[in-house]
């Protein structure tokens, strides 16, 4: 569960762009696998390193794309679009406390951008810095009252044992009715994932919080509803078959040993 809880917490869509200081962020709308970088057109009045960025990002040359970044920073400091594009090219390249890093001195500038809150708590998750994490998700919920953040915030509060919170954040989920048609991306294994609805997400969470406290007909009648509204749910199906597993008492125990 702990894998699973982690690889749910990577997955994230984040656009990189160098638009001027003024330009507002716009609201996170979709998750996906993977992080995308988009280079924008080079044009001839901008700084040649800003034109290398660009050719970098189309190549995907992140490492290219950072030395670029850093140059133009160091000449012009106030700008903090190149800070926020520094904080992405890092997350892109998996670098997430230099990612963290980048994303605080925005978040000092922009304490609304909220791409860039997203960015912070995905990367405090991955450095397993998950009090961290759930602070900044629960600062984003509050911008954003998106039943995916909140989704993200009950994971977290599973993860630090806070029973009583998650449970709570769990019937706010199931309640909302863009829970049914929002999806999130879910691995079973460490192969293979599903976009979920998070409202199956969210039965699903609800009974494995009921089987660690040993609720074991609640758990199953909560796997049961995941799969009602998303049949294909594998991660479902896998704890529904660990619930009905008859246990192997002593006596199968020693007919093993022989």
């Amino acid at each position: 569960m702990k894998k699973y809880i982690m690889l749910m917490a990577m997955i994230a869509s984040i656009q990189a762009v160098c638009f001027s200081q003024s330009k507002k962020s716009e609201p996170v709308k979709a998750k996906t696998e993977q992080v995308v970088i988009q280079a924008q057109p080079v044009e001839d009045s901008i700084p040649d390193e800003l034109k290398v960025y660009h050719l970098a990002i189309s190549f995907a040359d992140y490492e290219v794309a950072k030395n670029s970044m850093f140059t133009l920073i160091a000449k012009y400091p106030a700008r903090v679009d190149y800070l926020d594009s520094l904080a992405r090219i890092y997350f892109a390249m998996g670098a997430y406390p230099q990612a963290l890093a980048a994303a605080d001195f925005v978040l000092k500038s922009q304490p609304d951008n909220q791409q860039i809150l997203e960015l912070s708590a995905i990367c405090q998750n991955a450095m397993k810095n998950e009090k961290e994490a759930l602070s900044t998700y629960e600062k984003l919920y509050g911008k954003t009252n998106s039943v995916y953040h909140l989704y993200q915030i009950a994971v977290l509060q599973y993860s630090l044992q806070r029973t009583g919170e998650c449970s709570k954040s769990i019937e706010t989920i199931i309640a909302d009715k863009d829970a049914v048609t929002e999806k999130i991306r879910i691995s079973y294994d460490e192969q293979n994932a599903q976009n979920v609805p998070l409202a199956a997400a969210a039965y699903n969470l609800r009974g494995v919080l009921s089987r660690d406290l040993k609720e074991n007909e609640k758990a199953k009648a909560d796997f049961n509803e995941a799969l009602k509204i998303f049949p294909e749910f594998q991660l479902a199906k896998n704890n529904l078959e660990m619930m009905n597993k008859p246990a192997e008492g002593p006596g199968k125990e020693k007919e093993k040993k022989k």
